[in-house]
C-alpha cells in the first residue's frame, strides 16, 4: 500500500519540526553548565537522535520527490 501524497507530506513537515526541535535542544543542552558530568552522555545521545532525525528526513524527502516526479 502506497502513502498519499498529502499524508507524506504531512509527514515530512512533522520530521522536519522534530529536527529543529531537536537541534535546538542539542543547542541548548551545549549552553548548559548544569549538566556535570553526564554531560559528555546526554550530548552524545542528542547527536546521535538528530542525525536519526536527519536521515529520517532525509528519507522522506526522497520518496517526496520520486512521488512528484511520478506525478
Amino acid at each position: 500500500m502506497t502513502e498519499d501524497f498529502g499524508a507524506m507530506k504531512a509527514r515530512r513537515d512533522a520530521a522536519a519540526e522534530l529536527v529543529r526541535r531537536s537541534e535546538r535542544d542539542l543547542g541548548e543542552t551545549r549552553g548548559s553548565a548544569a549538566l556535570g558530568g553526564r554531560s559528555r552522555t546526554i550530548l552524545i545521545e542528542l547527536e546521535r537522535k538528530l542525525r536519526t532525525e536527519r536521515l529520517d528526513l532525509a528519507a522522506l524527502d526522497a520518496r517526496l520527490a520520486a512521488a512528484a516526479a511520478r506525478a
